[in-house]
């Protein structure tokens, strides 16, 4: 009786996995995938999808056993590896970075706990194509973003390292990256000062669009080395959850960043007179604009009346000290407008 459920599980696995393969893809993201499944993942892509391109494996169960075997198999086409949200340490992380994946673009391991090791290793990796690296939530700090800023990576376009203790020793390093092709750099959730925006503010990223960078521990006089930057295609630009006050946003108005669609400033201490700003800069392309959780009162209204963002479409103002007639006069001014008090 067990030898035949044994069998029939194995059925089940077969099929399973056999159902997710679309084309050139294998779709088994959070399907409880363990470690003891990989082998005959393995024997089935190899034999039925043999020019995978695609294998998400998202938010399962896979540890470094499983990363081991996965990396028995033979993928010389696959393009996309999703491995976020699963239990892959610093010897998985090694395992994966040994495998010629001379296509690779795309690689996701977020929320896994991979460490230093790990990202020094994937660091060496040979992964001559890859364009986005995800490695947020993994603990690999100051020693390991080091080690990625100096990995070759000439086609890097999105690095997410958010939530991995990193400080200012590595923003510094990161700041002297060679990544000329980087568009978006998240390092929110991390312990990043003054110091480490000021090399940042420094960095040659000429094409990059978007910088998350909320959640650290940024004053005013980040902000204004960093307003000096030379990111001209910059869109998004969040530091929300900071200690910046009026100073540093006023220096933040008169930045050249002539393309910004999203400041993000909630959780600060900026008040009417650090908005008064916004009067003068040069944010005509502005979509989306949160300032709540600062210290902003009613006479705010004045301001955002002889403001002119002719593409502002979001507007959030919540836990402030703004009146309803206030409120009622920047609505006004922007009807279009989608406004949170």
């Amino acid at each position: 009786a067990q030898q035949a459920q044994a069998q029939q599980n194995q059925e089940s696995i077969d099929e399973l996995i056999k159902t997710a393969i679309k084309s050139k893809s294998v779709l088994l993201g959070n399907k409880k995938i363990a470690d003891h499944f990989i082998p005959t993942l393995v024997t089935i892509v190899e034999k039925n999808c043999p020019n995978v391109d695609c294998l998400d494996l998202h938010q399962n169960l896979i540890g470094d056993l499983g990363i081991v075997d996965l990396c028995k198999g033979h993928f010389p086409a696959l393009q996309r590896l999703f491995l976020s949200q699963n239990r892959i340490g610093e010897r998985g992380a090694i395992e994966l970075s040994k495998v010629n994946f001379p296509k690779l673009f795309y690689l996701t391991l977020y929320q896994n706990k991979i460490g230093p090791s790990g990202a020094i290793a994937l660091a060496n990796a040979n992964f001559p194509c890859l364009q986005n690296l995800y490695i947020h939530a993994n603990n690999i700090g100051d020693s390991g973003c080091i080690a990625i800023a100096k990995g070759k990576f000439p086609f890097i376009s999105q690095l997410f390292l958010a939530e991995n203790e990193i400080s200012d020793a590595g923003v510094i390093i990161l700041a002297q990256a060679n990544f000329p092709n980087l568009k978006w750099l998240t390092l929110y959730s991390n312990q990043i000062s003054d110091k480490g925006i000021i090399a940042l503010s420094k960095a040659n990223f000429p094409k990059l669009e978007k910088l998350y960078l909320t959640q650290n521990n940024i004053s005013d006089l980040g902000v204004s080395e960093l307003s000096k930057a030379n990111f001209p295609y910059l869109q998004q630009l969040l530091l929300s959850q900071n200690r910046i006050t009026d100073v540093g946003f006023t220096a933040l108005t008169k930045s050249n960043f002539l393309e910004i669609e999203w400041l993000a400033f909630k959780g600060n201490l900026i008040t009417e007179v650090g908005v008064k700003a916004l009067e003068f800069s040069k944010f005509q392309k502005l979509e989306q604009l949160h300032l709540s959780e600062n210290k902003i009162e009613s006479s705010v209204a004045q301001t955002f009346e002889k403001c002119n963002f002719p593409k502002l479409k979001e507007l959030i103002l919540s836990h402030n000290k703004i009146d309803e007639n206030a409120q009622n006069r920047i609505r006004k001014k922007f009807p279009q407008t989608n406004i949170y008090f």
